[in-house]
């Protein structure tokens, strides 16, 4: 099996918050990717909220 390079766009500031957490928890952002990745493809599942549902939690936080 042979690596793949991705790229993507990602907001800045969403970016810099997820990095930081991320790395409390002893991940890197392309860590945590490929973590993710690797249980897509073992268990054929995506376990995320929605954008949709994201948005109504931001909005909720914000009140």
């Amino acid at each position: 099996m042979s690596d793949k390079n991705i790229t993507f766009e990602m907001d800045s500031d969403t970016l810099a918050i997820a990095s930081s957490i991320l790395a409390e928890n002893d991940y890197s952002v392309t860590g945590a990717i490929r973590v993710f990745l690797q249980q897509v493809a073992l268990t054929g599942k995506v376990n995320l909220p929605t954008e949709e549902e994201i948005e109504k939690v931001a909005i909720f936080y914000q009140l």
